[in-house]
């Protein structure tokens, strides 16, 4: 990349210098390259891109600079990362003054994004040595964008905890001093340890492919992109990221969660109500408007419990849900492979197991939740075999 002479903020403009100075541009089918444009005008259109001095920043520095965060979120519906508006760009290193502490690059929880402009660009001059400070910072932001109540991408929120049960495992390795394949920098911290890795993502996608299988199709899923042997990224992908991912995860055992039934609130109230329309029967008229109340809020009560209802089953490498008890029984069963499981919670305690299921729909793209209530359960042994496959667990 290089700087000198000033460029046009128009659509024109921007494909020529991108095609010129961006490698990762060159490769993305004209489709793609009319969308990462038009995001890159809107991104230089809303955020404040200045100089740590708040001198005037070149059209072609911010066309750089919207580069790489477009490059990141270019397979996002929401890439916005709106909470961060402002972008601080200092010539080389830089401390603060409140801590004196030296950096390349911050990303601040107060919605700012400073970064060394010679670090940055050294990031993108050397294709293959796992570091760019722009995708680093800007992965930062995407990761905490919705932590002051802005709206974060869809997919990524409610995917992350699977991203993450997938990296803890080399994060925690790195923490214990075990060689990976990700640089030292990493182990500081998991937010450290998802930029260290999406950097490496960008610049070599299929060591990570090679080493981590789990945690790259993970990042490719979150990202909505991947590389083919060549380096084309291939954007919109994730349907055929999940099939891959399945392949990859171990069979489980046949697993059948049957239901508890006094354990749904709705079944309790039904109870509750046919008994009080029973009596109310039989004490007063049938004309009498409390019969009648009293027996719609019943059938409104079973229903609502009837739907609600669900068995879960595990069998290889598929999981099924069966909805209904009577009624909606035979209305909705359906069945995904276990790599649309996102995550899945269990709460024991001396009544029951609550086990609560996130999955991903690949039809609709949408994410569900279904919670199941057991009396009777093999936890340790279920929990095993999800953690196997990486998938993620929470547990009370």
């Amino acid at each position: 990349m290089e700087t000198p002479i000033d460029i046009e903020l128009t659509e024109e403009s921007l494909n020529t210098f991108y095609t010129n100075n961006f490698d990762y541009y060159t490769k993305l089918s004209v489709t793609w390259k009319k969308t990462f444009v038009n995001r890159a005008l809107e991104f230089i259109d809303k955020k404040q891109i200045i100089s740590h001095n708040y001198k005037n920043v070149s059209n072609k520095v911010k066309a750089i600079i919207s580069a790489s965060a477009v490059q990141l979120t270019l397979g996002l519906e929401n890439w916005s990362i709106n909470y961060f508006d402002t972008i601080i760009l200092h010539p080389d290193d830089f401390r603060l003054q409140e801590s004196g502490a030296r950096y390349k690059g911050l990303t601040n929880l107060d919605g700012y994004i400073r970064l060394s402009f010679n670090s940055f660009l050294a990031g993108y001059k050397d294709k293959t040595d796992n570091i760019n400070l722009g995708l680093h910072e800007f992965t930062h932001a995407l990761r905490f964008n919705s932590i002051r109540g802005f709206e974060q991408d869809y997919f990524v929120e409610h995917f992350l905890p699977n991203w993450l049960s997938s990296a803890y495992e080399i994060f925690n390795d790195m923490q214990d001093g075990k060689p990976t394949l990700f640089r030292e920098y990493g182990s500081t911290n998991i937010n450290e340890f998802m930029s260290v890795c999406i950097e490496h993502f960008f610049e070599s996608p299929q060591q990570i492919r090679e080493h981590y299988p789990i945690l790259y199709i993970n990042t490719a899923l979150m990202l909505n992109q991947t590389f083919d042997a060549n380096g084309i990224p291939n954007i919109g992908s994730r349907e055929n990221l999940f099939f891959e991912k399945n392949k990859l995860l171990q069979p489980f055992t046949k697993w059948h969660v049957k239901n508890n039934i006094s354990a749904y609130q709705a079944f309790t109230m039904f109870l509750i109500t046919f008994a009080l329309s029973l009596f109310t029967f039989i004490k007063l008229e049938i004309s009498n408007p409390c019969v009648g109340i009293l027996a719609v809020l019943t059938v409104l009560l079973y229903l609502r419990f009837d739907y609600k209802f669900s068995e879960l089953s595990f069998s290889n490498i598929e999981f099924s849900i069966k909805k209904g008890f009577s009624i909606f029984r035979f209305f909705k069963r359906i069945s995904f492979p276990i790599s649309n499981i996102i995550s899945v919670g269990i709460i024991e305690n001396a009544n029951n197991i609550e086990i609560t299921i996130i999955y991903f729909n690949t039809s609709n793209n949408y994410f569900y939740k279904e919670t199941i209530y057991s009396k009777k359960f093999e936890t340790i042994a279920f929990l095993s075999e999800l953690k196997r496959n990486k998938i993620a667990i929470f547990k009370e």
